[in-house]
């Protein structure tokens, strides 16, 4: 008799951690807020370690990993609303700083210079209804990407798709 190897789980990526996440918030707006929220405030906590471009990248991606699974916990715990009002006034804050002035110190995250530009040009008015549909769209890109077998892949895809629904 063969012996069979045992299944490798998939790797750590957005398409499980936002799928965690669509279980415990299942409405459109506020699962797309807890999206941009969650990957805001974990970029601007984001240092970068020093490497290759590629490296920084997925350094970035884990650093969103790491935000997003911390936001299912404690939607678990807590709920959604109190997750979404714990991260909103440093996020929000940090956007109007930006938008008032867009040399304000952000951290060191590519991505989220990206995507606060994006803000701060498009709805320096409302940014929090640009952050819902933009958590909303890349919600429903990862889903139609599927899973993605190797950690490699994973990081890779959801840098690009993070880069090109954010920023």
């Amino acid at each position: 008799m063969a012996r069979q190897r045992p299944r490798k789980k998939a790797p750590r990526q957005l398409y499980t951690i936002l799928g965690q996440l669509h279980n415990v918030e299942e409405g459109e707006r506020e699962l797309g807020l807890l999206v941009s929220y969650a990957i805001a405030n974990s970029l601007l906590q984001f240092r970068s370690e020093s490497g290759s471009d590629d490296e920084i990248h997925h350094q970035q991606v884990k650093a969103i990993y790491d935000g997003l699974e911390s936001a299912v916990t404690s939607c678990q715990s807590q709920g959604s609303q109190d997750t979404l009002f714990t991260l909103q006034p440093t996020v929000d804050q940090a956007i109007q700083r930006y938008i008032a002035d867009p040399n304000t110190e952000i951290g060191s995250s590519e991505l989220l210079k990206l995507m606060f530009d994006r803000l701060s040009e498009s709805c320096s008015k409302n940014p929090a209804d640009r952050l819902k549909r933009d958590g909303i769209s890349l919600y429903r890109d990862v889903v139609a990407e599927g899973i993605r077998r190797r950690n490699v892949d994973a990081l890779v895809g959801d840098y690009k798709l993070l880069k090109d629904r954010l920023g």
